[in-house]
């Protein structure tokens, strides 16, 4: 049996993956600024949370890039050939 294939992502979506992932990745940091009046940081588990998400965010959106520049390459080169 053959293994059924999957479809591949486009650029635009990988691309616009990567722009929300590091939109959280602000909308983390930012509320972490405004909250540090009110809750220290690591005071509270919203804190800690946010912390974790930040890093993780940018890190997948990093990931997607990767991913958009691969097919982006891949493309340019098939288009070459033909």
């Amino acid at each position: 049996m053959r293994a059924r294939q999957q479809p591949g992502r486009s650029a635009w979506l990988l691309l616009g993956l990567g722009v929300a992932l590091l939109a959280n990745a602000g909308i983390a940091v930012v509320s972490l600024i405004l909250r540090q009046p009110d809750h220290p940081l690591f005071s509270d588990a919203v804190s800690y949370l946010l912390v974790f998400f930040a890093p993780f965010s940018v890190g997948a959106a990093i990931q997607q890039f990767v991913r958009e520049a691969r097919i982006v390459r891949v493309n340019a080169q098939s288009q070459g050939r033909q």
